[in-house]
């Protein structure tokens, strides 16, 4: 009912609330329902509130369920705080949350080709709306934040490749810069193989080399 309140009202609702230390657990639930074009005074006593916690897996998952607007940057506000000091931590809770919508992908794509074989959906995979949700909210973190070191932790990198295996063409064209960071990686570990190879073929190469040259030394006595 206080959402329809004037904005100092609620203003001074939530600073009750914070003198009152209302458990954070009571606000929770409101996350992923509050609109930022309707909702702005709340939304951002929330904000001001998860400024204050520690990212868990349980608030995460409020956070992820949030739907996406372009102008509302709610959730990626949020990461970005974090990142300044739970930059590991935050990387492995995003990752395992991603690895389990992607799971639950990959169940319902079981599933699903057992009843329809030889389906062309089923041929291109099935994203979970959590799944899609949650590398929509990435990508808009990709975008908002210039620290890409954070997309090159190893769990995420991992999870974002998983989970590609689960889209269609259309959301893998749809998030294909996001998930071009995660083959960043695999990149930069490839030159030192292929220049492995290449130089294990100079090196037969060279022996070929300096045998035709004997050779050809040989050639030239034997005309003199």
């Amino acid at each position: 009912a206080s959402l329809g309140w004037e904005t100092y009202e609620q203003y001074a609702l939530w600073q009750q609330n914070s003198a009152d230390e209302l458990s954070f657990d009571c606000v929770l639930p409101m996350v992923p329902k509050l609109s930022a074009s309707r909702h702005s005074e709340a939304l951002t006593s929330v904000l001001l509130l998860i400024r204050q916690e520690r990212p868990t897996a349980e608030l995460l998952k409020h956070l992820m369920a949030r739907e996406i607007n372009l102008e509302d940057r709610f959730v990626s506000s949020c990461l970005v705080n974090w990142m300044h000091e739970y930059e590991d931590k935050l990387g492995d809770l995003l990752s395992n949350h991603l690895n389990k919508a992607a799971s639950s992908s990959s169940v319902k794509t079981d599933a699903g080709s057992k009843r329809k074989r030889g389906s062309q959906n089923m041929r291109d995979g099935v994203l979970s709306h959590s799944a899609e949700l949650t590398l929509s909210h990435l990508d808009q973190l990709r975008q908002t934040c210039t620290q890409y070191d954070f997309f090159e932790q190893r769990g995420i990198q991992t999870a974002l490749q998983q989970v590609r295996h689960s889209c269609t063409e259309s959301q893998k064209k749809k998030f294909m810069d996001l998930f071009a960071l995660a083959d960043s990686d695999s990149e930069d570990e490839t030159p030192p193989v292929k220049s492995s190879k290449s130089g294990s073929v100079l090196g037969k190469g060279g022996d070929r080399g300096s045998g035709s040259g004997s050779g050809g030394g040989g050639k030239s006595n034997s005309n003199n």
